[in-house]
């Protein structure tokens, strides 16, 4: 929500064993992609923040057995992909 205009979507859906996440925000460029799970990690001095939320997001994923996914074009948007078919019940 952070890095979207204000009147933009942001769509949650599930799809099969998936949660998506999507918003038409600023988007991450391709070579930076590889950096974001880093802590600290910040993609923009814009805006405020520390960078940990998606170090955080990716170790509670890895505990968990939740692959997660980032698809991002730069100034087209963001797709977050949480993939639960590796959870064993």
């Amino acid at each position: 929500m952070k890095y979207s205009k204000r009147d933009s979507k942001i769509v949650i859906y599930i799809e099969k064993n998936k949660l998506i996440v999507e918003d038409s925000g600023v988007g991450i460029a391709q070579d930076e992609l590889s950096l974001i799970y880093q802590i600290y990690y910040r993609n923009t001095q814009e805006g405020k923040g520390e960078g940990i939320g998606l170090s955080i997001v990716k170790e509670f994923c890895d505990k968990n057995s939740i692959v997660v996914k980032i698809e991002s074009k730069k100034w087209v948007g963001t797709k977050v992909i949480f993939d639960f078919k590796s959870i064993v019940m």
